[in-house]
């Protein structure tokens, strides 16, 4: 591959992703979790093939579950950024725009 394929390649990819960005705000953070997922997920792979290939088959690693106290924190987040849009007039209009903007939520 030509470096001139590559740059142009990453320079088409930030253009699409600045377009997408606009058009829909929450793909972005979709897209970045969905490959974050993957990753962790090629991931785990690799390191129980290694370790099926070292120690046999009955080895096996597997990734962390979200606990119920990783949802608290969670609901908790979401509470204290309630409280922020509800204390300020102009922020609650912003995300009542933004909301309004998409429908699908």
């Amino acid at each position: 591959m030509k470096w001139s394929g590559f740059i142009i390649g990453g320079i088409a990819g930030m253009a699409a992703v600045a377009y997408m960005s606009k058009k829909r705000p929450g793909w972005v953070a979709w897209a970045g979790t969905a490959a974050g997922e993957a990753v962790s997920g090629m991931k785990g792979r690799a390191i129980n093939a290694v370790m099926k290939q070292k120690f046999g088959p009955e080895t096996t690693v597997t990734a962390p579950k979200h606990s119920s106290a990783s949802r608290g924190r969670n609901s908790e987040a979401w509470g204290q950024i309630e409280m922020i849009m509800n204390s300020d007039p102009e922020v609650k209009r912003e995300a009542e725009q933004i909301a309004a903007q998409n429908p699908s939520h």
